[in-house]
């Protein structure tokens, strides 16, 4: 009945579920459901796997509502590939200072062009992710139909939006795909966050920007080279815009 886990400052802890090596005791049929609502770790310099092995064959981890990573950076993906497909509760995701560089480990025996649906996220966090490249190591589609709030800051090897370009796989390689589409973020957020490389694309055509320009909110960051230069006009088509930040 564990509902909330939360582990700081374990400086040896390389794993937190172990279920690598266990088998479903006494024949049962079904797998065991975990209560888990609330998963929190912070600084663990030595973890590489969250969960080990296939902990789906076992376990039911299908009541995540909110996980938090930081200050992990020997950790390469988050979720094995059968739990990302289960775990339809999920609300927040919040990866910061960590060494991910994929959210989803990849399966090779997976169907091709994976769909991954999270039907209740709404808030999506990657902050200082060096190495962080793509969802998923391969061609895949991400679904997150109430997606509210994505804040993406200095994760310089991500794309963040679809270009658009409908052949957008030539333009990047497949282990960086674009994490969303900007038309479906601009459905449901009120707050859109916008870095130079983002704003550049914008500017350049590159992205279909249409939506974006009804949105009251808007924040820019990391404009930090002199030679960036803000593109005028840009915020005068923001027709409804009251927050600027």
């Amino acid at each position: 009945n564990l509902e909330i886990v939360t582990v700081t400052s374990c400086d040896a802890l390389e794993v937190v579920f172990e279920t690598q090596g266990l088998n479903a005791d006494g024949g049962r049929q079904t797998r065991l459901e975990m209560q888990l609502r609330t998963l929190t770790l912070n600084h663990l310099p030595m973890l590489k796997h969250i969960w080990s092995g296939n902990p789906n064959k076992i376990f039911k981890f299908q009541n995540l509502c909110q996980l938090k990573v930081t200050e992990c950076q020997n950790i390469n993906h988050v979720f094995p590939f059968s739990m990302a497909k289960e775990i339809q509760h999920l609300q927040e995701l919040y990866i910061a200072k960590c060494g991910v560089e994929i959210i989803v480990a990849q399966d090779e025996t997976a169907d091709t062009d994976p769909l991954f649906i999270f039907p209740e996220l709404t808030s999506l966090s990657f902050r200082d992710l060096t190495k962080f490249q793509s969802f998923y190591g391969g061609l895949h589609n991400l679904d997150c139909p109430v997606l509210r709030h994505v804040d993406v800051y200095h994760c310089d090897k991500l794309v963040l939006f679809t270009p658009k370009s409908l052949n957008y796989q030539e333009i990047v390689p497949v282990d960086t795909l674009p994490l969303l589409s900007i038309e479906k973020l601009v459905r449901n957020t009120r707050e859109l966050i916008l870095n130079s490389k983002d704003v550049t694309m914008i500017c350049n055509g590159q992205l279909n920007d249409g939506p974006i320009y009804t949105l009251p909110a808007l924040r820019l960051r990391c404009f930090h080279d002199e030679s960036d230069k803000f593109p005028s006009g840009f915020l005068q088509k923001f027709i409804n815009l009251k927050k600027l930040k």
